[in-house]
């Protein structure tokens, strides 16, 4: 080997993919010694290019892309040493243009090798046709200048960085493709999706005994995209921290699918020791997610979050709440549900102090939710949580009213803070019944009730600053009989009320098309009955 020259090892790395290169150059110290040409690196690079675009476009051909192109023609042209750009360009322009003409075209092999193809081709137009750079130069012929320190033009690095770039280039773009159209293997692949995750993870030590089930065969080629993507954020996960942090978060979502518990806490090790970075607080909300699968391993949990801190720029995460009421897939009762939220929020006390934690909680909008779910279940597993885990209920003024459509039952929730030392100020409950006149009857009445039995105000004094009264009447065309004399009952009581003094706010409160509505009330049992309710609630005659 030490008899061929530095052309014949030339021409044969030409020929090599470019992984081999490196090993070629190690051989010995002449061989060695190509590394430093900058036409070495110039033609290695042109060759690089071409054969990754052919390699691409005989990937797409697959996917039924309409071209008159063949393999033969894209070779000859773009290898040609005589740059016909007449020739070359057309031919670029027509695998730029290659699309599929099927649904094939969404999938991630097609969308990956499309988005390689085109870098491909511009880092050729760019570094090959219009610098001119890899016209091929003999080493016999320049041999006898190599020992002339002053022919610059020989040596440099700027191609062999151009090559790197490149590859770093298409390892990103590969990256980006794949978890761009992460949604389409989440859809149809999920459980596989992450078992290709886990096997690269594991490498020898995955069992098959750890699967709960076995899954379907991702596609060949989709399989292949995986294991390299996998392999590639393995060895690089601090230049590919963002896309840890997607596969942590779906491998923490699939695990109770797919791992059996007894194999968790070995699979959870080497999940958390593989990656270099901060732990999320939405890793910790998706494990307290699937409470029963995690539950024996949260002293491992634990161990691992203090290892590796908690992200401390991390805010607790929005959807956990709505996850543990909402998900039909968990499907826990309510007792259950409080269980999980208090030690939850427990845990994080090991990473932040209880007043952060509260001042944050008490910000999000579906903890609103969810305390608005536990009214409708009933004052009772509201007391259960807030009581378990005690919130400064001077906290509670900063809860935005304006979103209230979250509370379905929010009387329940001014009752409960009430009866627990805190009232909020009048001009904060105010903003509720202006929000939505459909819900007016149905939750604003005992919102108003809750003023009257709170604040210094009769019921005309509430109407001249809220003026409810009118849109009260307006939503009884919603509502049965029985159902608006509960609203009066709620409201006035047993007094009657004086139309006249509600007229100052309201004059024309009971115009022909009022009156109308109220003689047209859902299920009048007796009209006489409906008469002597009127006569009743009303001091005015609303029939004259």
């Amino acid at each position: 080997m030490s008899q061929l020259s530095l052309d014949n090892v030339f021409c044969v790395t030409e020929y090599l993919p470019i992984r081999d290169v490196g090993a070629v150059l190690c051989v010995c110290k002449d061989w060695h010694s190509l590394d430093k040409y900058e036409f070495f690196w110039k033609t290695l690079f042109q060759h690089y290019l071409v054969f990754t675009i052919i390699e691409k476009f005989n990937k797409m051909v697959k996917f039924n892309v309409k071209t008159t192109l063949t393999e033969i023609q894209v070779k000859e042209a773009l290898l040609s040493s005589e740059r016909d750009m007449k020739k070359i360009q057309p031919i670029l322009q027509a695998l730029r243009s290659l699309k599929s003409t099927t649904g094939q075209k969404n999938e991630p092999p097609f969308v990956l090798a499309k988005a390689i193809l085109h870098s491909t081709i511009t880092s050729y137009d760019l570094h090959v046709l219009k610098d001119k750079t890899a016209l091929r130069i003999s080493l016999n012929r320049s041999e006898s200048d190599l020992g002339n320190s002053n022919n610059s033009s020989l040596i440099g690095n700027r191609f062999k960085h151009l090559m790197e770039k490149q590859i770093i280039s298409i390892g990103s773009i590969t990256m980006t493709s794949y978890f761009s159209s992460m949604s389409y293997f989440l859809k149809n692949y999920k459980e596989e999706t992450v078992m290709s995750f886990v096997s690269v993870l594991m490498g020898n030590n995955l069992q098959n005994q750890m699967i709960i089930y076995n899954l379907k065969q991702l596609p060949s080629e989709q399989e292949e995209i995986q294991n390299t993507i996998f392999t590639n954020l393995l060895k690089s996960n601090t230049i590919y921290s963002k896309y840890w942090e997607v596969m942590i978060e779906i491998s923490l979502e699939t695990f109770p699918y797919l791992i059996r518990k007894e194999y968790l806490e070995t699979t959870l090790k080497k999940l958390f020791d593989s990656f270099n970075m901060n732990v999320k607080l939405c890793w910790i909300s998706t494990i307290f997610c699937n409470f029963d699968y995690y539950e024996s391993s949260f002293d491992l949990i634990l161990e691992l979050c203090i290892k590796y801190q908690i992200d401390s720029k991390d805010t607790i995460s929005d959807t956990f709440f709505l996850d543990v009421f909402y998900l039909e897939k968990h499907n826990y009762d309510n007792e259950t549900r409080i269980k999980i939220s208090i030690e939850y929020l427990k845990f994080l006390e090991n990473f932040q102090t209880k007043e952060q934690i509260i001042s944050t909680m008490i910000e999000k909008s579906n903890y609103l939710g969810f305390i608005s779910k536990l009214t409708t279940e009933g004052e009772e597993y509201l007391s259960k949580f807030l009581d378990s885990y005690p919130i400064p209920y001077e906290k509670f003024s900063i809860v935005n009213f304006l979103s209230y459509h979250a509370f379905t039952n929010i009387v329940t929730f001014l009752i409960y803070t009430r009866r627990k030392g805190y009232k909020f100020p009048q001009a904060h409950i105010e903003q509720l019944p202006k929000c939505d006149i459909w819900y007016y009857s149905k939750q604003s009445s005992g919102i108003i009730r809750y003023m009257l039995d709170n604040f210094e105000h009769n019921i005309y004094e509430l109407d001249d600053r809220n003026l409810f009264f009118k849109d009260l009447v307006k939503s009884f065309s919603h509502y049965f009989f029985d159902e608006i004399k509960g609203e009066f009952e709620t409201l006035f009581g047993d007094e009657p009320i004086d139309l006249e003094r509600l007229g100052q706010n309201h004059p024309n409160i009971f115009t022909e098309e009022t009156t109308t509505i109220l003689l047209h009330i859902y299920s009048v049992p007796d009209p006489v009955e409906f008469i002597e309710f009127c006569k009743k609630r009303f001091i005015q005659n609303i029939f004259n």
